[in-house]
């Protein structure tokens, strides 16, 4: 099965070592830099994982999640939340299904982000 992970991330050094770490790991990678182009890539290139980041030019991540759920391909696509965003109902409302999950950016550790991303894959 072919491993592709869109990753949508504003901030260069974090989508930088995003892929390179993942690409290490065996990963197919895709990447956006704005909300517009990755909810194009994801319709065109049609990712098992999208690691979408909130704060984004163009279409915010919310904007982008909402939309990628409208669609009949990505509507259990398998989506990571990273988020600045503090207090724990704030980001549990973009959290829509057991299909989303998310990870504080301030707290993020790529060991623990490429578990889950070998979690999610071990169950597909």
């Amino acid at each position: 099965m072919n491993k592709k992970i869109l990753i949508v991330e504003d901030e260069a050094p974090i989508l930088k070592l995003m892929q390179e770490v993942l690409e290490k790991e065996g990963f197919n990678i895709i990447t956006a830099n704005n909300g517009e182009r990755g909810f194009e890539l994801a319709m065109s290139e049609k990712p098992q994982l999208i690691i979408l980041d909130l704060m984004l030019p163009k279409l915010s991540g919310r904007e982008v999640l909402n939309k990628l759920r409208k669609t009949e391909e990505h509507k259990d696509t398998r989506i990571f939340i990273l988020t600045n965003i503090s207090g724990v109902e704030n980001i549990e409302s973009f959290v829509d299904s057991d299909k989303t999950s998310y990870f504080l950016k301030t707290d993020i550790k790529m060991k623990k982000l490429v578990k889950n991303i070998k979690e999610f894959f071990e169950d597909i």
